[in-house]
């Protein structure tokens, strides 16, 4: 085999063995992204959010991936009553620690989700937003 199909290989295996900070598999992450996600969790600046809080904003919430690029956010309030639906695009840095967000009704503004981890079953990201930073766990429904 000649030395740069070595190299080539080499190459491969170590981007299929990277691994997010605290787990998942980068190589299988825009696999395991794909789906409808609920919140499991929500940290505001460090501190976790009161359960009445919680309940009332992000419990009957979801957020749901799709193939290609399309991401749809889907709130509904502590009753399950629907609050909003946005709609967005999303894609991955090309070393896949940011996720880069850009809502339809706003495409001049963009969010950037820290990964921490996306497993076929857990997904962690934070970002800043409105002077605050958000530490969000999800959950595949």
């Amino acid at each position: 085999m000649k030395k740069w199909n070595i190299a080539l290989l080499l190459v491969v295996l170590l981007f299929a063995c990277e691994k997010f900070p605290e787990g998942g598999s980068v190589y299988d992450s825009r696999t395991n992204l794909i789906g409808t996600w609920q919140y499991k969790e929500v940290n505001i600046d460090y501190h976790h959010i009161p359960d009445t809080l919680f309940r009332q904003h992000y419990k009957n919430s979801d957020i749901v991936f799709e193939k290609g690029s399309m991401v749809r956010y889907h709130w509904r309030d502590g009753e399950n009553h629907f609050v909003q639906n946005r709609q967005a695009t999303y894609v991955f840095d090309y070393n896949k620690t940011f996720l880069n967000i850009v809502f339809a009704d706003q495409p001049f503004e963009m969010l950037m989700y820290k990964v921490r981890k996306i497993t076929d079953q857990e997904f962690h990201f934070e970002y800043d937003a409105d002077n605050s930073h958000y530490d969000v766990y999800l959950i595949k429904k």
